[in-house]
């Protein structure tokens, strides 16, 4: 049975310039992603410095990233996700860590950011 996905839900408070995203798998570990911005496919696949939009444009949106993370060592099967968010009033720097089920299997990450603007 496949295990629940490793969430994460957090809040971003985005400036006025362009907002960026990245993924990084950690541990050596083999994984790809899906970035949706509301129900918009933003992209797939390796994420470096995705441009998500202005602040003022996309704040009030609700930012989501699927990543699946597989187990391609053999010795361990430990993994790790971090999103990386830029272009905020701050930069947001958060990781997730987590283990396949089994040997050589996978595991899926979830991060969901509630983009905020000046209130």
């Amino acid at each position: 049975m496949p295990r629940k996905p490793i969430a994460l839900r957090k809040d971003y408070a985005v400036g006025s310039g362009q907002v960026r995203l990245s993924v990084l798998v950690g541990d050596r570990q083999y994984g790809t992603s899906m970035v949706f911005l509301d129900d918009e496919l933003l992209a797939n696949g390796d994420i470096d410095e995705l441009p998500l939009g202005a602040g003022g444009e996309i704040a009030g949106r609700t930012l989501t990233v699927y990543t699946v993370v597989t187990d391609v060592r053999d010795k361990k099967n430990d993994m790790s996700v971090t999103w990386i968010l830029t272009g905020g009033e701050k930069t947001a720097t958060i990781e997730r860590s987590g283990s396949g089920a089994k040997s050589f299997g996978s595991q899926m990450f979830k991060a969901v950011f509630e983009l905020t603007g000046d209130e």
